[in-house]
């Protein structure tokens, strides 16, 4: 999700408004601290304020690294699905095996990902990779993605089929 304003304070953006004389409508729910976003800007961020003044370039900062780190860990994923790949677009089990456990899990969620597909656990995806790299080629380990898909392992390949 792109937030162009993310970095720019509210106090900023009023005054560019009222400068500018621009129209703008404040939601009421904003004020509701029911919603934790605004739990967060009423409740916790003038506290954290009051520790550090500098807590919001801090968190922006945070926020921006960890927005390059998911980029650099989905490239690394590109990598390793198109070196898994096979000429239908599914994983092959001999190379994902050759894939450290961190890097197997990445691209699991990678590849269900791309395809439009939830994310099960962390835990269910560690327990799958497991029965995927250590079955016998005739059993089929497979995790439940939604109501009509499930992520399967069958004979040399990973992939993603309607349930039966």
């Amino acid at each position: 999700m792109w937030r162009p304003l993310l970095s720019i304070q509210k106090s900023q953006i009023i005054e560019y408004a009222t400068e500018y004389k621009l129209d703008f409508v404040n939601d009421e729910s904003n004020n509701n601290t029911k919603y934790l976003r605004n739990f967060l800007r009423h409740d916790i961020i003038p506290l954290l304020l009051q520790q550090d003044k500098y807590i919001a370039n801090k968190l922006i900062k945070t926020i921006n690294e960890l927005q390059n780190s998911a980029s650099l860990i989905d490239e690394l994923a590109v990598i390793d699905l198109n070196a898994c790949a096979n000429t239908n677009n599914n994983i092959g089990v001999m190379q994902f095996k050759e894939l450290s456990t961190a890097r197997q899990i990445n691209l699991l969620s990678y590849f269900l990902r791309i395809n439009n597909h939830s994310l099960p656990s962390e835990k269910q995806l560690i327990e799958f990779a497991n029965q995927a790299c250590s079955s016998r080629w005739d059993k089929t380990p497979s995790i439940t993605i939604n109501n009509a898909y499930h992520l399967i392992k069958t004979k040399s390949i990973i992939c993603i089929k309607p349930h039966t």
